[in-house]
């Protein structure tokens, strides 16, 4: 049979395999074919923008991966996003805004500079849309000796977007209108888990104490505050902005509008060998600066982990994510208060295979008309 003449239902079938922006040259072909893509593709992209995606990041393994695995709790369904389109250096996802994609490298100074043969490492990043497969390529960033935390926000003044890379000891920001880097240190003492909250303000957890005794305390950075820059302790109503010493490992996660969230490993004392009894969330109001427990894990997932091992914990667009090596690769608990009325606790299975334990999340959304 004639390729022309086939069905219109198997041609859908064959269809929906083909990439989005492939969808679009494939209108040319013919009329038919047009008639049927258009209605393919409009129904495509209406699923991927209503809806609100979390990308789940194997870090072990995301040098070999260049697609994104996307998850929304709202359709419990995958998505897998393809950035093979981008130079073979860009692997690593760090940020995502407004539809486009940040993708970083690191590459040794030789590669980006002919002044001299050092061997510095230079963090160049990539902003993309996945979608229309446009990119373009950011001033590269000298002297990182790991691979920084990014954001990116949009800058008001322009179409564009602003960008904050934390690394050890080391804070650039990108502003378009200067097209370059603006360093300086980093008086964040051992970033963990830096958190955009709302208007361009992060939030991340500093170690005040030592490798002995660790003290967590709260701190605020605003981007758009251009010049100041600097990281200020969050303190109030009576709180020192420390955090207890009962939760180990704690890490932030976007909450609702105006609250954060706080998850953690809950102690059975604050002796550092002591073992979890649960993992907590707490959720801070930062209009009052108010804590309130908002859940605690039920032992049906928690005795799937291990008291006294590792743990990964990371924040969604409407949840928390937790993983462990004790799980497996395949499968995560995820704590949903996308309903506030119902918010419940699950298992997630994912369903892609080659991975290690997911350890980190990028919310991500789709925009046709988003420009790099």
């Amino acid at each position: 049979m004639h390729f022309q003449k086939l069905p219109e239902d198997l041609l859908e079938i064959i269809f929906c395999n083909l990439p989005f922006i492939d969808i679009t040259r494939f209108r040319l072909v013919c009329k038919h074919w047009n008639y049927i893509l258009a209605s393919l593709q409009s129904r495509h992209y209406s699923t991927l923008a209503q809806n609100e995606w979390v990308a789940l990041i194997d870090d072990e393994k995301v040098s070999n991966r260049r697609f994104l695995d996307l998850y929304a709790s709202s359709l419990d369904g995958f998505y897998k996003l393809d950035f093979s389109f981008l130079p073979p250096q860009f692997t690593v996802p760090v940020a995502a805004s407004r539809g486009l994609l940040c993708v970083a490298t690191p590459v040794s100074e030789s590669e980006t500079s002919t002044e001299d043969s050092g061997s510095e490492i230079t963090n160049i990043l990539c902003i993309c849309n996945p979608l229309t497969k446009k990119y373009r390529i950011l001033p590269s960033f000298r002297d990182l000796i790991c691979s920084p935390v990014t954001f990116m926000i949009e800058d008001p003044e322009s179409e564009s977007h602003m960008f904050l890379i934390i690394a050890e000891g080391i804070q650039a920001r990108y502003l378009p209108c200067n097209a370059r880097w603006i360093r300086k240190g980093c008086e964040l003492d051992r970033p963990r888990s830096p958190v955009m909250a709302s208007d361009g303000v992060i939030y991340g957890i500093e170690d005040v104490g030592t490798i002995w005794h660790p003290i967590f305390r709260l701190s605020m950075f605003d981007m758009y505050d251009v010049c100041a820059g600097f990281w200020v302790p969050v303190r109030g109503n009576g709180w020192s902005g420390e955090i207890t010493d009962i939760l180990k490992e704690p890490r932030l996660a976007k909450g609702r509008e105006g609250c954060l969230l706080l998850a953690a490993g809950l102690r059975s004392s604050p002796s550092l060998d002591s073992a979890c009894e649960t993992f907590v969330i707490l959720e801070l109001h930062l209009d009052t600066l108010d804590w309130y427990e908002a859940a605690k894990m039920p032992m049906e997932f928690f005795q799937h982990f291990d008291a006294r091992g590792d743990f990964n914990i990371f924040g969604g667009i409407e949840g928390v994510f937790f993983s462990s090596k004790s799980l497996g690769p395949e499968r995560l608990v995820f704590w949903d208060f996308s309903d506030a009325e119902n918010e419940s606790w699950s298992w997630l299975d994912i369903p892609f295979e080659g991975m290690n334990v997911i350890s980190r999340a990028i919310p991500f959304e789709f925009c046709l008309n988003a420009v790099p």
